[in-house]
């Protein structure tokens, strides 16, 4: 572990130099952390060290500070970092306290913070779909210490930061950083706990500041591939989650009801009783055909029944508990509720967390034309799910124009109405809008021609998509799917899609047209795989 300590800090001082100034500078703060507190340790050694290393990098400050005369080099960040490294060490060796080992991690926190973020970064960025990296883990893990130009000083110039703007806040961060070092050595363990809450946040806080795509695993799809796998829609795997969430469920439902006491004879009863609960809620949920569903096509019809599944779940709990008479108290009927409610966050929960990622990596985009979308009805919300959940990385959407008064301001789907169709010349210039697609069949006359002037005014393209269901008379495809998009006439452009895309449109959407707009004429009973 000393040897890795010193190999990685020695590299960490020289990972920070980037810029003028900034790993001298970050260097004396360590320093000068080291040196009360091997003051304190009663090691006039390693004090003495620090001192002398602080002393020559204030004198060499003077010229290398923004603008800089002289510069550290290889070799003398690298020599810094070794210095530092053993000179930590020796400090912290010294001390009795169980956070010992955390005062030279806090002391040289920030080019330690700048090297494990720009390792893991780099790591999940391998993962990313749209790297197309190869799938072999050793070359992913070889990505790890392939250099960039997005280290920690590096975000914050982009951010619009000057120079020395950006030395001064993180010599401020290292002075912080610091004290807390020195504060962790003079208090007790209560006092250290808290700065070391205080940093975590403050650290998650800056790394959400940084604004770093690949950190955020929740936006950046690379979760995504993980339900192509053909694991995903086995029944055997979607059991072993089921059986967790009804253990935690129940058990924690017991717990907070409280039920549940610690002594032996009690635990092995409630071990037993848990056991039967399991049993009899994962065959309820089998028979209420839990496991007909896939993760990836999963639509509020099926979170009903899954639903309509786990109320039969806890009801059978509720007889099991009512057959078992010294079972049932008061109490359960809290319990019940409880477990209902962890039991639908967690097994529904489960089976959407495919369409809240795929929704979450596609509203994080920022790839691709900006488009507004006319129309905010459900042809619209259903061009806009297309957008999101189809994947069109040539667009992104960036809300809605709609006439009707009583919409400007809701928020559909996490999207903006802007208004009616007189707010299009202050959006083309406030948010960059490239293209313009009409979802609306009602559009007026007047409303149409304004929206074609602004878009030739300002050479912006206009897409109309219309969905039409219609009587299929020819085995040729081509004479079939063109109707589905139509152009206006004049200059407007036709919609235009992807094979991938049209294909995608046409079989998901013939349900959902007729679900908004069934008039009795037709019934969906069911899908047809293509």
């Amino acid at each position: 572990m000393t040897v890795l300590w010193i190999v990685g800090v020695t590299n960490a001082l020289n990972l920070i130099d980037g810029l003028d100034g900034l790993a001298a500078g970050v260097s004396t703060i360590a320093a000068m952390t080291i040196l009360p507190i091997s003051l304190l340790q009663d090691d006039q050694g390693t004090a003495v060290l620090a001192l002398l290393v602080a002393g020559s990098l204030i004198g060499f400050l003077r010229y290398n500070f923004n603008p800089a005369k002289i510069f550290l080099g290889d070799s003398g960040s690298l020599f810094l970092g070794f210095l530092l490294a053993v000179l930590s060490v020796k400090s912290s060796t010294k001390s009795s306290t169980g956070f010992a080992l955390l005062v030279p991690i806090l002391a040289l926190g920030l080019p330690i913070m700048d090297t494990l973020l720009s390792m893991i970064r780099r790591f999940l960025r391998s993962f990313l779909p749209d790297r197309g990296n190869p799938e072999n883990f050793i070359l992913k893990l070889k990505s790890m210490f392939q250099p960039d130009s997005s280290h920690i000083h590096h975000r914050l110039i982009n951010r619009g930061l000057s120079h020395r703007n950006v030395v001064i806040l993180l010599y401020v961060v290292s002075i912080l950083l610091g004290l807390g070092a020195f504060v962790i050595t003079v208090s007790n363990n209560l006092v250290a706990s808290l700065i070391l809450v205080v940093v975590g946040a403050a650290t998650m806080i800056g790394i959400h500041q940084l604004r770093y795509r690949e950190m955020s695993v929740l936006q950046n799809g690379v979760l995504l591939p993980l339900y192509d796998k053909p694991i995903m829609n086995m029944e055997s795997f979607q059991v072993f989650f089921d059986i967790a969430a009804i253990i935690i469920s129940f058990a924690f439902a017991q717990v907070l009801s409280g039920w549940v006491d610690l002594n032996q004879t009690s635990m092995k009863y409630f071990l037993a009783l848990l056991t039967a609960v399991t049993a009899v809620q994962l065959l309820v949920l089998w028979a209420s055909g839990m496991y007909k569903r896939s993760f990836r096509i999963y639509g509020i019809g099926d979170v009903l029944r899954t639903l309509k599944g786990i109320v039969g779940a806890v009801v059978s709990t509720a007889v099991i508990l009512f057959i078992i008479p010294e079972s049932y108290r008061h109490e359960q009927l809290g319990a019940l509720i409880i477990d209902f409610f962890f039991m639908g966050l967690f097994v529904v929960g489960i089976r959407i967390s495919y369409h809240i990622l795929l929704f979450l990596s596609n509203q994080g985009s920022t790839d691709g034309k900006k488009v507004i979308i006319y129309g905010a009805d459900p042809n619209g919300m259903m061009m806009l799910d297309r957008m999101l959940e189809a994947n069109i990385a040539s667009w992104t959407p960036v809300g809605f124009l709609d006439d009707n008064p009583a919409l400007e301001g809701k928020m559909f789907n996490g999207y903006p109405v802007f208004g009616s169709h007189w707010k299009l010349h202050k959006l083309i210039s406030e948010k960059s809008i490239d293209e313009i697609v009409i979802c609306s069949e009602t559009i007026k006359t007047e409303a149409l021609r304004r929206m074609r002037s602004l878009a030739q005014e300002h050479n912006i393209s206009i897409k109309r998509i219309r969905i039409l269901f219609e009587d299929y008379h020819d085995d040729e495809r081509e004479k079939v799917f063109p109707s589905l998009f139509k152009p206006y006439s004049g200059n407007l452009v036709a919609a235009h899609a992807s094979e991938q895309f049209e294909n995608q449109f046409v079989a998901k959407e013939h349900n959902g047209h007729m679900e908004h707009t069934n008039n009795g004429n037709h019934n969906a009973i069911g899908f047809i795989p293509a």
